[in-house]
């Protein structure tokens, strides 16, 4: 059997807890109790204004995952926010969706 995120050999569905919480990540990526693993996994590119956690594409468009670096003090809505963007299939728009970070 081969783990479903990353295809490293398991005895399970999944070879690590991370892999685990990728995908669940990827299923609903606004939904909130994501948010710890989100801020926990290591960050694969570093942007201007934040933290590239996550991206990926599915058949509901390309998505990416940040942990903002700003604060209320920069002018941001919160402290280290989780963004998630979103590109729809067949757009070339991306909407961000911003919320609290609970490690902040």
């Amino acid at each position: 059997m081969t783990c479903e995120q990353c295809g490293k050999p398991t005895d399970g569905p999944f070879c690590s807890v991370r892999c685990a919480d990728i995908t669940t990540i990827k299923r609903d990526p606004h939904n909130r109790r994501n948010d710890r693993a989100i801020a926990a996994l290591p960050t694969i590119e570093a942007g201007q204004f934040g933290n590239l956690k996550l991206a990926w594409t599915d058949v509901r468009g390309d998505y990416r995952v940040w942990v903002s670096r700003m604060t209320c003090e920069d002018g941001a809505r919160f402290d280290r926010a989780i963004e998630v963007e979103q590109r729809q299939a067949g757009s070339d728009e991306w909407v961000t969706h911003d919320r609290p970070n609970p490690m902040a």
